[in-house]
Parts: structure tokens; C-alpha cells; sequence
């Protein structure tokens, strides 16, 4: 195996990402949605380079739907996302939890990448839902407005 590595540092603050959920579903072969499903899962801007409002953390906004940098050449967009999304997704920074009945797990939305593995879906149940808790600390930017 040979790896090539750039010698420049990438400065994406200021950045942002083109998400796109059908960039992902693409990927996997889900193609075949009709002109309003696909406009239910129409392209937006997010801040990639973002902090914590709480703690102040720095985190990038990554996902496998995130199919663009604004601004970029697409393949090298594609190129860097993989790059990046590759890193961050190294066993030692992931939980993996392995699902027993009835176990609830709670994550911050705001800094967590969370990716479903395959299961069984006809004997596997799934139950997810989305709760959105108040706070006293500032919201992460989200979409940016065109």
C-alpha cells in the first residue's frame, strides 16, 4: 500500500457543506424516489467548522449525506469529505453500542455523527425518536440561509 499526504493545512473555517441526504441514498443504490421525494430531502448549507455552544468545542459538521464544500472543485470536495469523515470515524473515537431490548441511548445532536449498521429488519425493530431539549446556552449554527 502506498498513502501520499499533502504537506498544506487545509483551513476550513468560514467553510460550509452542501447536505444533501440523496447524495448518500445514491451511494447505497436508493435511487428511486419520485420528483417529491426527492425535494423532501432537497439540498442545504450548513457551518462545517462550528463549536459547542456550551463547552466550546470545536467539532466539523460530517456525514455521509454531506456531498459538497461550498466553493470546491466537487471531486476534491468528495476527496476531503472522505478524508476527513474516514479520521473521524476510527474506532478510537466511536461508541458502537450493542442494542438489547428496551435500551434507551441519548446523544448530542449537535456534535455527534450517528450511522445506523445493518440489521435485520424484519426481525430487528427499530424504534427511534428525536427529542429536542431547551437550554440555557446559545444554539449551534445551523442551515445558512442563501
Amino acid at each position: 500500500m502506498t498513502l501520499w499526504l499533502s504537506k498544506y493545512k487545509v483551513n476550513l473555517k468560514g467553510s460550509y457543506v452542501g447536505v444533501q441526504p440523496m447524495y448518500s441514498r445514491d451511494q447505497l443504490g436508493f435511487s428511486d424516489f419520485t420528483k417529491e421525494g426527492r425535494q423532501t430531502f432537497a439540498p442545504a448549507r450548513q457551518v462545517l467548522v462550528r463549536a459547542h455552544p456550551v463547552p466550546m468545542r470545536i467539532s466539523l459538521f460530517l456525514a455521509s449525506h454531506t456531498g459538497a464544500i461550498l466553493g470546491w472543485l466537487m471531486a476534491e470536495a468528495h476527496i476531503h469529505l472522505h478524508n476527513l469523515i474516514e479520521h473521524t470515524t476510527q474506532p478510537r473515537f466511536a461508541y458502537v453500542h450493542h442494542w438489547q431490548s428496551h435500551d434507551p441511548v441519548m446523544w448530542d445532536n449537535r456534535q455527534t455523527m450517528h450511522h445506523v449498521r445493518r440489521f435485520n429488519e424484519t426481525e430487528d425493530l427499530r424504534d427511534i425518536r428525536r427529542t429536542a431539549i431547551s437550554s440555557d446556552g446559545r444554539a449551534t449554527p445551523q442551515v445558512i440561509q442563501t
